[in-house]
């Protein structure tokens, strides 16, 4: 299990981010991610926050953030039980 501290990283790479009612620091990335799914390979465009699990609220799905001044609603939750999540996102304007 991964155990260092996250927010060096964090620090260096991530922008702050308005998720719900308040900032965090968080890792954008607008590309695409390859996924499986009972063994079905896809691919999806929606952007994604990378977050240190411990700066999230309990039940981050369906949430609005702002990103870069873009407003978003997180579709997907993902932790990945090394203190990190990944937030999908849809943009909603």
């Amino acid at each position: 299990m991964f155990t260092e501290d996250l927010t060096p990283f964090f620090a260096d790479f991530g922008e702050t981010v308005s998720l719900g009612v308040g900032p965090l620091k968080a890792i954008f990335d607008n590309g695409h991610q390859a996924a499986s799914l009972l063994g079905v390979e896809f691919e999806s465009r929606n952007p994604v926050l990378y977050v240190k699990t411990a700066d999230l609220p309990a039940d981050a799905h369906d949430m609005p953030v702002t990103v870069r001044g873009v407003e978003y609603e997180v579709i997907n939750v993902e932790p990945d039980g090394s203190g990190l999540t990944v937030l999908q996102l849809r943009r909603l304007r």
